[in-house]
């Protein structure tokens, strides 16, 4: 007959296994506590003091303050949280500094809504989450002043949630998400990126892509260069800048939602296919052209009826191209010019 540990000896082991457990996990949670901002390797600014760095350790902010925390350098973290509503600006001790965060045992980068971590000045900055690693994105993130990155291994381990803001501001140059971990960063309905400057969010070459723009995303281009169109999809697609004058151009299809010309003019140039499956809208002053050089196909096929909206004198215009094919009913508000067959 088996005989049953005592019950004393039963606790003991209970307890040893738990302490075992707990000291191989070694997590320690840090909050920052200076309310006026300071430097990030400084122990006193944090709460415990964190006098011994560890690749798990936690870090907060979460006093509601809006602050700049400078002389990030590079090192492991296990988790970066932004929580109540704090907004918080990291700018790095040296160009080419990497923050790695991902030792945790849930979300290892979290900004929660109503939050902003920003990152700017010309010495770059690279926020990397490493093979298992998962970044929650309710807030906003926007980098500013040179190549800064945030980058995932995992597909999909970056999501923008919906509220969600991405920006790229003055002086931004690079691929803000890299160019390798194929649909690592997701876009999700509701979410938002805003481009002013920097090269496009895909980063890899047709047909890969970094980036995946889910439906109910937007991408709204607020600069005067030109974003990347031949051989992308987008979801939803805004350009938002009065002196902004773009020529797409290229021979790979283009797949776009819903199209808005807030201010600006957006000359559709390409000799691939071109997808519209949403509606048209172009603000008074702003236009639209679909006008490939040599050919080139426009597919108007929306899920169920399309709108072509205009005002004062926004215009859209078709043609000439080799084919347009509507595959739903147009309603037409406003002015549609075509030219040609």
């Amino acid at each position: 007959m088996k005989r049953l540990l005592p019950f004393p000896n039963l606790f003991i082991i209970i307890t040893l296994t738990l302490f075992t457990a707990l000291q191989g996990y070694g997590q320690s949670t840090y909050v920052w506590n200076q309310a006026t901002g300071g430097i990030f390797t400084t122990s006193t600014n944090w709460t415990p003091e964190r006098a011994t760095p560890a690749a798990s350790d936690i870090l907060v902010f979460s006093d509601g303050g809006t602050y700049t925390v400078s002389g990030v350098s590079t090192q492991t973290i296990g988790k970066l949280q932004l929580t109540n509503n704090t907004k918080v600006t990291f700018t790095p001790s040296a160009t080419g500094q990497v923050l790695t965060i991902g030792n945790g045992s849930d979300t290892d980068l979290e900004v929660g809504s109503g939050c902003e971590l920003n990152i700017t000045g010309s010495s770059t900055l690279t926020l990397a989450l490493p093979a298992g690693a998962t970044g929650s994105i309710n807030g906003s993130i926007t980098y500013a002043g040179g190549a800064h990155k945030l980058t995932g291994t995992d597909a999909s381990s970056i999501v923008f949630n919906n509220g969600a803001i991405f920006a790229t501001g003055t002086s931004f140059s690079g691929n803000a998400f890299g160019t390798t971990a194929l649909n690592s960063v997701i876009f999700s309905s509701g979410s938002t990126y805003i481009s002013f400057a920097g090269s496009n969010p895909f980063g890899a070459s047709y047909p890969n892509s970094v980036v995946v723009f889910q439906a109910g995303s937007l991408f709204k281009h607020t600069g005067t260069g030109s974003p990347a169109f031949s051989g992308r999809t987008y979801a939803d697609f805004e350009l938002d800048n009065a002196s902004a004058n773009i020529s797409a151009t290229g021979g790979n299809p283009l797949s776009i939602n819903n199209i808005t010309i807030t201010q600006g003019r957006l000359n559709l140039n390409l000799t691939g296919v071109i997808s519209v499956k949403g509606n048209i809208s172009v603000a008074n002053g702003a236009t639209l052209t679909f006008t490939p050089a040599t050919g080139g196909s426009l597919y108007l096929e929306p899920a169920g009826d399309m709108t072509i909206t205009t005002a004062g004198t926004g215009s859209v215009s078709l043609g000439p191209v080799s084919s347009a094919v509507l595959y739903q009913n147009l309603i037409l508000n406003g002015t549609l010019n075509v030219n040609g067959n």
